[in-house]
């Protein structure tokens, strides 16, 4: 009888502390995701599309964007062309802050184009209409 006791108490013990920690995780994501609230404006929904570093989808000169001192062809910075906003701002777009380090063509104002690395992944994206949030700090 004892070593049921025991056991039982032990049983309740390990599931406390799981439910302890499963709390502790769930309250520290809800901080985090309050904090992105507060360090960003909704700018609205725009259409999210993709491109790649190579001449046919920029110009002669791939490699270079507006911002100068970044290789595009050669960075693991996440970047973004937009005309709506000053080169060197933040943005972010489904939980991924991006640096806008380049320009579109003036037919799209307030368009963003994802730079991807591989042509595959650019097409996977596709064309989308998402939710864009300024950082602001």
């Amino acid at each position: 009888m004892r070593r049921l006791i025991k056991e039982w108490w032990m049983e309740i013990f390990v599931t406390l502390a799981i439910l302890t920690i499963l709390i502790a995780t769930i309250f520290k994501e809800l901080q985090e995701k309050d904090k992105y609230i507060r360090e960003s404006i909704s700018m609205g929904y725009r259409i999210i599309t993709a491109y790649n570093p190579v001449h046919w989808q920029t110009d002669e000169t791939p490699c270079q964007g507006a911002l100068s001192g970044i290789d595009f062809c050669d960075t693991n910075l996440k970047l973004v062309a937009t005309n709506e906003l000053p080169l060197g701002s933040e943005v972010i777009i489904e939980g991924q802050t991006y640096l806008v380090a380049d320009r579109m063509n003036n037919r799209y104002p307030v368009t963003y184009d994802i730079l991807m690395s591989s042509l595959e992944e650019a097409k996977n994206f596709g064309r989308q209409e998402l939710e864009v949030y300024l950082v602001v700090r």
